[in-house]
Order: structure tokens, then sequence, then C-alpha cells
């Protein structure tokens, strides 16, 4: 048997051809690898259709979920006519993402815009606004966390650097029996102090159980954090918001979703945006018509 027959017998394909050519062959390797899902053949598997990876900013979740409820567009004719296009598109991603696990993806930066522009635009309260986000986001979407980030002493001011604390946190913890810790950590130290237990001292925190959280500070965290924004702000002309949403999603998606006309159009004008953070920035509609393109979703 020929190595070319035996192939096609591996495969499952029955051999009726006399003389073989590539084509032959190419054509058989078509067929099994276009197969539906359902169907195995042979040893080869179809490949997976693929969906690239994004990130949907605050303006994007409010026309998904709260400018496409029916209530709000019985009582908004003229805004829902004016922003059709721009609700419709981002509902569909979402409908058509909110399965696809990991690949639709927020942060809790937008959360927090999402929330408090639910109780300013569309009158919601705040237990309402949380509750939309438990039912429509924390259950679909991947909360992106921020990018490393560098605590560099040169470009914080020096009376900063002597008072700064990079973690506080104060609660109720158990070893054995419960008590009450500070967590503490700067440049120069990192310690646990415990009250109720003094002859614990130090406690190794891989030994803490924690019950209860009273109070978290992380002001080297935000400085860090918004020094961050700020470069990216600086960097490209973008507003600190936009640069938020940026460095959340900057290594995570390929495509950040907005129809934010003025971020979209900073975007198209500086090439160097895209080639240096790896994503594309696009509005709603467009990336469905991308997606139909390219036969990214169903």
């Amino acid at each position: 048997m020929s190595y070319y027959d035996y192939s096609r017998r591996w495969l499952g394909v029955s051999a009726r051809y006399s003389t073989p050519t590539k084509d032959d062959a190419l054509a058989d390797l078509l067929k099994v690898t276009s197969a539906p899902a359902n169907v195995v053949v042979g040893l080869v598997t179809p490949i997976k259709r693929y969906v690239p990876r994004i990130y949907l900013d605050t303006n994007i979740l409010i026309s998904a979920i709260l400018e496409s409820d029916k209530q709000w567009k019985s009582r908004h004719p003229k805004d829902f006519h004016i922003k059709k296009n721009e609700i419709e598109s981002s509902r569909k991603i979402f409908q058509e993402y909110e399965h696809r696990a990991g690949q639709l993806k927020t942060s809790t930066f937008a959360v927090g815009e999402f929330i408090g522009k639910g109780g300013k635009q569309f009158g919601k309260s705040f237990q309402e606004m949380l509750g939309i986000v438990d039912r429509e986001i924390l259950t679909k979407f991947e909360l992106c966390e921020t990018g490393n980030l560098r605590y560099d002493r040169q470009t914080i001011p020096g009376k900063m650097q002597k008072e700064i604390r990079l973690m506080e946190i104060i609660g109720k913890a158990q070893v054995g029996t419960e008590f009450r810790f500070m967590v503490l950590l700067d440049m120069s130290i990192g310690r646990v102090i415990t009250g109720g237990l003094p002859d614990v001292g130090r406690v190794d925190l891989e030994d803490m159980v924690f019950r209860e959280v009273e109070s978290y500070k992380a002001p080297g965290y935000e400085i860090m954090l918004f020094q961050k924004a700020s470069e990216l702000a600086n960097k490209y002309q973008l507003s600190l918001a936009d640069a938020l949403h940026l460095f959340y999603a900057q290594g995570k998606v390929e495509y950040l979703i907005t129809n934010d006309s003025e971020f979209l159009h900073r975007w198209s004008k500086d090439p160097t945006i895209k080639k240096e953070t790896k994503i594309s920035a696009i509005g709603s509609a467009e990336f469905l018509e991308l997606c139909k393109k390219r036969r990214y979703l169903s």
C-alpha cells in the first residue's frame, strides 16, 4: 500500500481513483476539515472558528443594556431613533459574545462609570444598578485587571516617596482563634501587626484565615495606576477616562469597541496608537460589518 493510499484510509476516505493526484488529496483533506463539528472523520477534527477578544467600553455597555430596554425605548422614541444603529449593533455584539467565555471583556472602571451614568441619565437607584451589573455583566464578562504597574521613584515627588504606603488592611482574621490585624506594606517593610494575641507577634500570611476586612487602602497602587493612565493620555492626547480604558484592555484584547466619536477620530488620526498598543479601536456597527466580512461570528 502506498503512503497516499494509507493516508486516505487513515482519514476515513475511500480510495476510488486509480491514479490519484495532489489535487485529489487536497480535495479529500478539505472535505474532512470542513465536516460538521458533530461528525468525527478519522482522527482529524474541524478547525474552530476564530473569534477575536473584545473590550466593551462604558457607552457600549449603556447601549447594549440600558438603552436596549423596551421601556426606555418606548419612553424615549426620539433618542432611540437618533441612536438606533449604535444601540442595535451594540446589543447584537453583546448577544453574540455573551456565551463566549473569555472573549468578552470590560473593566471595573467601565462598570463604575456604567453604574454612575445609570443613576444620572436613567434614573435608576444604586441598588438597581448593582442588580443589573450582577445579572448582565458579572455573569457574562471577564473583568480585565490592570497591566503590570511599576513603582518608579524618579517620577514620584520626593516628599511623597517618604510618606507613601503601598497597602494597609485592617480587619479580623484567625489563626486558631480570631484576632484583629493590620497589614502594612511599603517599599522598605512588610509586616502584620496583630491585636488580641500578644504572644503571636509576627504572623505568616499563609497561616491566616481572613474573616472580615474593615478598611482597605492602597495609595501606592492608586498613584501608579493614575500615573500610567496619565502617561498614556499625554502620549496619545486622550482623555484620562479613555486612557484608563486603553490601559485595562492593552494586552488582553484585539479590539476595543466604542461609539465615542472623539476617541475613534483620535485613534484613526494617530496610527502609532494601534501599532504600539496592538489594539484596534472600532465602532459597534463597523465591528459587526468586519465580523460579517471575515466570518468571525455565525
